[in-house]
């Protein structure tokens, strides 16, 4: 500074400061781009987590929808005989026109993305409004199926042992009640009828539910299968 160097001094710090900034966006630009890396891949693990759990369930749910309509069927069928004058009922009949397979579903991949507000998902975040439509489909099965449930514990079971059933789909065609025990136990034809109606229909209700899921989880894992080569 005495012999008037300054001027030449201070450009040397500017630049020795300019080479310390670019040094120090370099190293973020880098950490950034190994976070967001880490980010990439940790998606594509859920993802490929979220198609396995969705393919598992579309493939319980059309187990459930196929044997679900078999109870319906029967439903119809009883009723039709119901209809009719009779001495004696199937019990094996009685047994599949009141069963029906409720549906357990494992979703926690789902889960989880809804529950973080989608922040795991990076490059398919416009998958979060079909993934939340989903959940919500899910919620209505368990609604649904809550009725039935409701239906089974507090009416079904007390037609079942007031009348001394056991409603195994296994029995042979040979075990029978007749109309007279069914009145005998404070179970009149109309009662069973009225009984079978309000089963069948909270049945229907859920049927269509789980036919609606079923349609929306395709959708989804065909949007999900066409992520596959965005990570490549």
């Amino acid at each position: 500074m005495e012999i008037g160097k300054t001027t030449k001094y201070f450009k040397y710090a500017i630049g020795e400061i300019i080479l310390v900034v670019i040094g120090i966006l370099i190293a973020l630009s880098i950490n950034n781009w190994n976070e967001n890396q880490k980010a990439l891949k940790k998606e594509q693990e859920i993802i490929v987590s979220l198609q396995q759990e969705i393919h598992q369930n579309i493939t319980e749910l059309n187990k459930t929808i196929r044997y679900n309509e078999r109870n319906l069927v029967q439903s119809d069928s009883l009723s039709s005989y119901l209809a009719t004058e009779f001495n004696n009922l199937q019990v094996k009949k009685i047994a599949l026109a009141f069963d029906y397979n409720p549906l357990t579903f494992d979703i926690p991949e789902l889960e989880q993305i809804i529950a973080s507000n989608s922040n795991v998902l990076i490059k398919q975040k416009d998958l979060i409004s079909d993934l939340r439509i989903l959940k919500s489909n899910f919620n209505k099965i368990e609604d649904s199926q809550d009725y039935l449930d409701e239906l089974w514990s507090s009416q079904i079971v007390d037609f079942v042992v007031s009348s001394g059933l056991l409603l195994e789909t296994t029995q042979t065609s040979e075990n029978t009640i007749s109309s007279k025990e069914m009145l005998a136990a404070g179970y009149s034809t109309k009662q069973l009828k009225a009984l079978l109606h309000t089963k069948y229909v909270l049945q229907k209700v859920w049927k269509n539910q789980l036919q609606a899921t079923l349609k929306k989880a395709e959708d989804v894992l065909a949007l999900l299968n066409k992520t596959t080569d965005d990570y490549y």
